[in-house]
C-alpha cells in the first residue's frame, strides 16, 4: 500500500510542475490528490495497524476532503467545459453559457474540500509522524 501512496504523491508533484511551465492545465494535480484520500481512507480504516482511533477518524476525514478536491476537474469537465482537461486555460475565458450553476456547484465542492483536506491532511499527517516516531522509542 506504500507504494501506491508514493506513485500518487509522485503524480501529484509531476503533474504540479507541468503546469507551473504551462503544459497541463493546473487543476489536473487534483485528481491524484483524490487518489492520496482513497489511500488515506483505506489505511485508517485499518485496524490492525495500530493508529489510535481518534488518529484513523482524523485521517477519514482528511481523505474525504481530499476526494472532494478531485471531484472539480472531473467535474468541470463533465458540466462546465471540457477545455480543462486539454491543457492550460485562461481565467479570461468566459464560462459557457447555461453552465453557471454546475460551475458554482463544482466550484463549492471544491472549496468545502479544501477546507477540509488541506487542512486536516497536514495535520494528520504531523500527529501520524509524531506518533510513529513515539512508538519507535518504546
Amino acid at each position: 500500500m506504500g507504494v501506491a501512496a508514493v506513485t500518487f504523491l509522485t503524480l501529484v508533484v509531476i503533474l504540479m510542475v507541468l503546469s507551473f511551465f504551462h503544459v497541463v492545465a493546473d487543476v489536473l494535480y487534483m485528481i491524484p490528490q483524490g487518489a492520496v484520500g482513497g489511500w488515506l481512507i483505506a489505511v485508517c480504516r485499518q485496524h490492525a495497524n495500530g493508529l489510535p482511533k481518534g488518529l484513523r477518524r482524523l485521517g477519514i476525514v482528511a481523505g474525504v476532503g481530499l476526494i472532494l478536491i478531485s471531484v472539480f476537474p472531473i467535474g468541470y469537465a463533465l458540466f462546465v467545459d471540457p477545455a480543462i482537461l486539454h491543457g492550460p486555460i485562461s481565467d479570461d475565458d468566459p464560462t459557457p453559457p447555461g453552465t453557471e450553476r454546475a460551475n458554482g456547484i463544482v466550484h463549492l465542492v471544491l472549496a468545502i474540500g479544501t477546507l477540509i483536506g488541506c487542512s486536516m491532511y497536514p495535520l494528520w499527517s504531523a500527529l501520524a509522524g509524531r506518533w510513529l516516531l513515539l512508538r519507535g522509542d518504546r
